[in-house]
C-alpha cells in the first residue's frame, strides 16, 4: 500500500481536486478491504483457537497475529491518509467556494460596468445628434450670412459707383457754379 500518490515524498496539497477525490475513494476502498481482511483473520484466529491440536494452532495463531498486526498498521496508515485527504478536500472546496464567490462578484461588477457603459454611449450618441443638429443650423446661418455679405458687397459697389457719379456731378456743378458766379460777378461790371 503506497503512502501518497507519486511515492512517499508526494504531497496531497499538490493534487488537483479530481485527483484528491480519486485518492480519497481509493483509500476508502483499501480501508474497507483491510477491515474485511481483519475480520477474516479474526475469524480464522478464533477458529484456530478452538482446534484441538494446540501445537499446530499455536503456530497458526502466531502467524495470524503477525498478519493481524501488519494489517492493523496498514489500517492506521490508511486512516491517517484518509484524514489528510479529507483535510485537503476541505481546503480545495474552500478554494472553490472562494473562486465562485470571486467570479460572482466579478460578474456583478461587469454587469454594472456594461450598464454604465451602455448609458454613457446612449448619452454620447444623443449629444452627438444634438451637436450635429446645432452644427447644421450654424451652417445654414453661415450660408445666409454669406448671401447677405454678397448682397451687401453688391450694394456697396453700387453705392460706390453712384458715389463716383455724384462726385463727378458735384465737380461739374461746382465748375458750373464758379463759371456762373464769375459771370454774375463780372456782368455788373460790364453793365456799368
Amino acid at each position: 500500500m503506497s503512502a501518497t500518490p507519486g511515492g512517499s515524498g508526494g504531497k496531497l496539497e499538490s493534487l488537483s481536486k479530481d485527483d484528491v477525490i480519486k485518492f480519497a475513494k481509493r483509500q476508502t476502498l483499501l480501508l474497507g478491504k483491510a477491515k474485511g481482511k481483519i475480520d477474516e483473520l479474526t475469524k480464522k484466529l478464533e477458529s484456530a483457537e478452538s482446534k484441538s491440536n494446540e501445537g499446530e494452532a499455536d503456530g497458526r495463531l502466531q502467524e495470524l497475529e503477525v498478519e493481524n498486526n501488519r494489517i492493523k498498521e496498514e489500517l492506521v496508515d490508511a486512516k491517517e491518509k484518509l484524514a489528510q485527504t479529507r483535510e485537503r478536500y476541505a481546503e480545495v472546496e474552500e478554494e472553490r467556494l472562494a473562486a465562485v464567490t470571486g467570479y460572482q462578484s466579478l460578474q456583478t461588477t461587469l454587469e454594472q460596468i456594461q450598464g454604465t457603459h451602455s448609458e454613457t454611449c446612449q448619452r454620447l450618441e444623443e449629444t452627438i445628434q444634438q451637436l450635429t443638429n446645432h452644427n447644421a443650423g450654424l451652417e445654414e446661418e453661415n450660408e445666409c450670412l454669406k448671401m447677405q455679405k454678397s448682397s451687401t458687397l453688391e450694394s456697396v459697389k453700387a453705392l460706390q459707383v453712384e458715389h463716383q457719379k455724384l462726385s463727378e456731378e458735384k465737380s461739374l456743378l461746382e465748375q458750373q457754379h464758379k463759371v456762373c458766379f464769375a459771370t454774375c460777378c463780372l456782368l455788373p461790371v460790364y453793365i456799368q
